[in-house]
């Protein structure tokens, strides 16, 4: 994944609260890099701090403005989701 050096907002789709999973790791490099990561995933709504971050349930839910969104979804899932925050 090459990243610009503009982009400093990430809204991450399907992160898990779970240290062990992917996406997990994915955001604290990505924060320890100086990225702001925004974690998007309605089973964990409501969970206190996904690495000192808000967890929220779907992209309309992000109140600040995004400049890239990373979806951790198979790649056949992924044309079936819909972001309305997109349009």
């Amino acid at each position: 994944m090459t990243i610009g050096l503009t982009e400093k907002m990430i809204a991450m789709v399907n992160t898990s609260t779970r240290w062990i999973r992917p996406s997990y790791f994915a955001i604290k490099y990505l924060q320890g890099k100086g990225f702001r990561v925004i974690s998007v995933n309605p089973r964990a709504t409501g969970e206190s701090l996904l690495l000192r971050e808000t967890v929220v349930s779907t992209l309309k839910d992000v109140d600040i403005p995004v400049d890239m969104v990373d979806v951790f979804r198979r790649v056949s899932e992924v044309p079936s989701m819909h972001y309305s925050r997109c349009d």
